[in-house]
């Protein structure tokens, strides 16, 4: 089975059920929770996967609670990680590292706009914390 091949039946496998599904050229992706639609990269790399895979995860598990948006990102990153290994699929280091720095990015938001002070555990995992 070819990394394509095994991109495409884990895409498959951890699509939420009633969702539709749009693709796009780019890397990046978004989930529309309320409208019940993404629109993501065509899952045939390990890091248009990856992309895929964190969407779905909006959708698993933060579709009924809010949480902070930067708690919310945390929470997808590690969510489509872990889906990956669990499927066999090697993760990129580019993908990790570009999603700690997303997860960074939201927390410098939050504190710019003069919200609630992040939690450590998503500090430290994010790497603003040791």
């Amino acid at each position: 089975m070819t990394v394509t091949d095994k991109c495409l039946a884990a895409a498959e496998k951890y699509t939420p059920e009633g969702v539709k599904v749009e693709y796009r050229k780019s890397l990046s992706g978004r989930a529309y929770t309320r409208e019940g639609r993404m629109c993501v990269p065509r899952p045939v790399t390990r890091r248009s996967l990856y992309v895929y895979l964190h969407e779905c995860a909006h959708f698993k598990l933060h579709s009924k609670r809010r949480k902070p948006r930067y708690v919310e990102e945390m929470e997808a990153e590690k969510w489509a990680a872990a889906v990956m290994r669990r499927e066999g699929i090697e993760v990129h280091t580019r993908s990790i590292e570009g999603g700690k720095r997303y997860v960074r990015y939201k927390v410098r938001q939050t504190l710019k706009r003069g919200l609630q002070c992040p939690d450590a555990k998503v500090m430290r995992w994010c790497g603003m914390w040791r």
